[in-house]
């Protein structure tokens, strides 16, 4: 490299002590410069005991104000380098803190269904109660815990499980989206919206825990309903009872003056778990169950999961048929072993000097029966109620005369309602003890008005329709079996 008169130079310090002395004349190759004792460059620099750094080249002296002129690029490459460094630290400051954090952090046990003892899997059936979220493992559950909550929660407790999430902050009474930590306790995990709150429950848990025996779904401030606990967005507890505010703002005004506002909603107030509080109890039943193939002309009430909507259930029928007295009037009882299974007992015929036939066993009593035998069992199960992708499957045996003139019938029957119609379509396959004939029956439920459905079932001999008004415990019918022969039915659930 070549250098050319007439030039200056000066030196930049850098951060750390390094410096570099360059030219300043506007023809000298600035490559030819570099910090002090880095080796780079193609020239000797002196030396940092040098009072007088010159320029290696021009052998000038150089300007004694330290004035930055590196390039851009150097400038840019620095900052880069410095910047890089900051995130690298960061980034391990970072992880080492995750780190910590898991080894000294317990992740929190994950929520079970409080009848089963099963995890909970995606899309559950879930139920409020007490302003608490439940799920459960399987349909079916949410019948049985409603039905003793307390008792669910208190054993989940005692087994060190979780099955319910409080939808509110024990210590600030509002409702927690977001919670910056939770606590379990006595099998309910407690969301809280601050630390503070945190602190205060972990010092006295039993005292924040605890929860009134009456409630109250009526805002008291503003007068208005609230569908469900998890709509609420607060509460306060005054004599014993429970309020739930409809948004913020009331509990400031309900506590200003909380015997004016809880006279305001006093026929609302009710005991925690008592029918028609909104989460509370089993809704009744809203369809008819796709009749058991081999129980044609009875309605009974499911549950809106699908399930059997009462642990009792008695059904009466009467058809005017003359030619056939076993199928001419039926009686069933059954009971629900399980929210998915019943057993039951049922009587057919009306003829009252008919008694039963000498028979070898009582299998063959059941199997050539035809209406002379008094009581014979029944019984339904549901394999699997009613999902968003599969079909209600259920599994019997009956001895309705109206369709099984002899023996016992066993059936299967499939069924599920057609998205945006309420049209319910079913089919079975049936068999019976007495010849072993099979027959394919088929039919459709047709709700024609909120409480009223109409049912339409071919057993694979004879079609019958069935007209059902729904109540709340009780299902009333007028039929027309056979297509020619009227009648009614009538059942009750307790």
């Amino acid at each position: 490299m070549r250098g050319f008169p007439g030039g200056t130079a000066r030196k930049v310090t850098f951060r750390g002590g390094s410096s570099l002395v360059q030219c300043r004349s506007s023809r000298f190759n600035t490559n030819s410069c570099a910090p002090e004792g880095t080796g780079f460059g193609d020239l000797p620099l002196p030396s940092r005991s040098d009072s007088s750094p010159s320029c290696p080249r021009l052998g000038q002296p150089a300007r004694s104000a330290p004035i930055l002129i590196l390039s851009p690029l150097h400038l840019a490459l620095a900052k880069c380098r410095d910047f890089v460094l900051r995130i690298n630290m960061k980034k391990l400051s970072f992880s080492i803190l995750l780190g910590l954090m898991a080894l000294f952090a317990q992740a929190a046990p994950p929520l079970t269904c409080p009848i089963m003892g099963n995890e909970i899997p995606n899309g559950a059936t879930s139920t409020t109660f007490r302003g608490l979220f439940v799920q459960f493992c399987c349909p079916g559950c949410d019948l049985r815990f409603l039905a003793e909550p307390e008792k669910y929660i208190s054993k989940a407790a005692d087994e060190k499980r979780v099955v319910a999430l409080s939808l509110f902050d024990p210590v600030a009474h509002i409702a927690v989206k977001d919670p910056v930590g939770t606590e379990d306790y006595r099998g309910i995990r407690y969301p809280f919206s601050s630390a503070e709150s945190l602190a205060k429950f972990r010092e006295m848990p039993e005292l924040y825990a605890e929860a009134p025996d009456m409630d109250s779904l009526t805002c008291p401030v503003m007068q208005t309903k609230i569908a469900n606990y998890k709509d609420a967005s607060g509460y306060a507890d005054f004599e014993g009872v429970r309020y739930y505010f409809c948004c913020a703002g009331c509990d400031a005004k309900f506590l200003s003056d909380p015997a004016k506002y809880a006279l305001l909603v006093k026929k609302s107030v009710r005991k925690v778990g008592a029918p028609n509080n909104e989460g509370l109890s089993p809704k009744p039943g809203s369809r008819i169950m796709p009749t058991c193939a081999g129980c044609a002309g009875e309605a009974r009430l499911l549950s809106a999961d699908g399930s059997l909507a009462n642990r009792w259930t008695l059904s009466m029928r009467y058809i005017n048929e003359r030619r056939h007295t076993a199928s001419r009037q039926r009686i069933s009882i059954d009971y629900a072993l399980s929210p998915r299974l019943s057993v039951g007992l049922e009587r057919s015929g009306s003829d009252d000097s008919t008694g039963p036939k000498k028979t070898n066993g009582i299998f063959n009593t059941l199997r050539f029966s035809d209406g002379d035998t008094p009581i014979l069992p029944r019984a339904s199960w549901f394999i699997t109620t009613e999902g968003k992708h599969h079909p209600s499957l259920v599994l019997g045996l009956t001895s309705d005369r109206l369709s099984t003139p002899h023996g016992q019938a066993f059936f299967l029957t499939a069924a599920h309602t057609i998205k945006g119609v309420p049209i319910t379509p079913f089919v079975s396959v049936k068999t019976n003890s007495f010849d072993g004939k099979t027959v394919f029956p088929f039919g459709a439920n047709l709700q024609v008005a909120p409480r009223f459905t109409l049912q339409a079932i071919n057993d694979g001999d004879y079609t019958h329709l069935l007209l059902t008004h729904l109540g709340q415990r009780q299902t009333m019918s007028i039929m027309l079996a056979k297509s020619k022969y009227l009648g009614f039915a009538w059942s009750v659930g307790f």
